[in-house]
């Protein structure tokens, strides 16, 4: 079921949950999930979707600061001390794991990066009504997705998707 909620406000991490590799994708968790810098993947997301031009970005303006900062937006270092679950439309478990991705209606435009469904605990991804298309390559690495929304939106391919049948519930592909 759908459970997640904002992290906590405290910015540090217990060395126990951190996870083991960041950024590498090649790493397991302790449950054995590959590790990914949720960080780095909603950096992707957000220059892939014109994040600058959202409607709704709270949040969001962190990664605007550290682009203006940096010469190399893969820089892994200064993305440590992000706490991506304060951005808008992002909640998380109490790990800092993202679960839920909702950004509905917030003027998004360009595609939706496939590392989005490499997120080891994403239940839920909610992208209706932007003009966007969505590379869903990636679906089968989302696990536990229970949900997908992408009414309203320029997907035109599918390819993928049948690999997350097992735990996916809800999907809208309307409009």
């Amino acid at each position: 079921t759908l459970g997640a909620t904002s992290c906590p406000t405290s910015s540090t991490i217990n060395p126990d949950d951190a996870p083991t590799q960041v950024g590498g994708g090649t790493a397991d968790d302790r449950d054995g999930l590959p590790t990914v810098d949720p960080a780095r993947v909603l950096m992707d997301l957000y220059l892939q979707t014109d994040g600058p031009r959202w409607e709704r970005r709270s949040g969001w303006d962190a990664l605007d600061q550290f682009l203006s900062t940096s010469t190399d937006p893969r820089q892994v270092v200064s993305l440590e001390n992000i706490n991506y679950c304060h951005f808008y439309g992002v909640f998380c478990d109490a790990q800092r794991n993202v679960q839920i991705l909702t950004l509905a209606n917030n003027r998004l435009r360009g595609t939706v990066p496939p590392e989005v469904f490499s997120l080891p605990r994403l239940l839920s991804v909610d992208v209706s009504f932007n003009r966007i298309d969505v590379d869903l390559r990636n679906v089968a690495n989302a696990l536990e997705l229970e949900r997908l929304q992408l009414s309203h939106t320029k997907v035109t391919r599918v390819d993928g998707l049948g690999a997350a049948a097992e735990s996916l519930t809800s999907l809208f592909l309307d409009g």
